[in-house]
């Protein structure tokens, strides 16, 4: 889509272009094994981008663009029964201070657009972004919130 001398923000021009997506801002994450390893520059180079790594480009949500100071974002990722095998594409989610896990995950319903059985289907874990750690799975009166440092939300299928 660009030259290999050209940026990120060129590549954002072109992907906003090709898309008809007019000034709505987009953004595009460079990924490993299904988790987000880091959002891209506009004044990155492209030709820094690894060769083996997966791009993916988003809208960003409304609800990233208009943040209050005590919101967060964390990356979130799905799972097949331990971390380490992540699949899928993974996002970011805006986390609110105080709000309930049941509170969340009806937030992340309407993020996923997955819905009724298949949503209830899935589990949900904080992850630390250390290799072979132990998720810790979030019960509905917790505030995820209270969990975000180097971590991230894993979704796994119920067993």
């Amino acid at each position: 889509m660009v030259s290999r001398s050209g940026t990120v923000a060129d590549l954002l021009a072109a992907l906003q272009q090709k898309l008809e997506l007019g000034d709505e801002p987009i953004r595009v994450a460079e990924t490993h094994s299904g988790k987000v390893y880091k959002e891209l520059r506009e004044d990155q180079n492209v030709a820094t981008i690894n060769d083996y790594a997966t791009l993916y480009a988003e809208k960003i949500p409304s609800e990233e663009l208009k943040l209050d100071t005590e919101d967060r974002v964390i990356s979130v990722f799905s799972f097949d029964r331990e971390p380490n095998r992540a699949h899928g594409i993974p996002f970011k989610f805006v986390v609110k201070p105080g709000e309930l896990f049941a509170e969340t995950k009806k937030r992340l319903s309407v993020r996923t657009q997955i819905k009724g059985k298949n949503f209830e289907k899935i589990k949900f874990a904080v992850v630390p972004r250390t290799s072979f750690s132990n998720a810790k799975y979030l019960e509905d009166g917790e505030c995820l919130v209270n969990f975000i440092g180097r971590t991230s939300l894993g979704l796994t299928p119920l067993r």
